[in-house]
């Protein structure tokens, strides 16, 4: 894991989590399974551009965004 993966994954789930959403609800909007969505989230894997699009449209939120929360992480 390193540590690009963990953050990105960091931004996702605390803006999961404030949306009140599941990881099944997340899983099943971009086709993929809980455990992928739990390894994303964790940084375990990487996770494509195709999908993190995918991630961040059920969530409401821009690729950029999520960006810009990671440089927030590293300050």
């Amino acid at each position: 894991m390193n540590k690009f993966d963990k953050n990105i994954g960091s931004v996702l789930r605390e803006e999961r989590k404030k949306k009140g959403f599941s990881q099944d609800y997340i899983a099943d909007i971009v086709g993929v399974s809980k455990m992928q969505i739990s390894y994303w989230e964790t940084g375990q894997r990487s996770i494509y551009a195709e999908r993190l699009k995918a991630y961040c449209k059920a969530l409401g939120i821009t690729v950029q965004y999520v960006f810009d929360e990671m440089d927030e992480i590293e300050k």
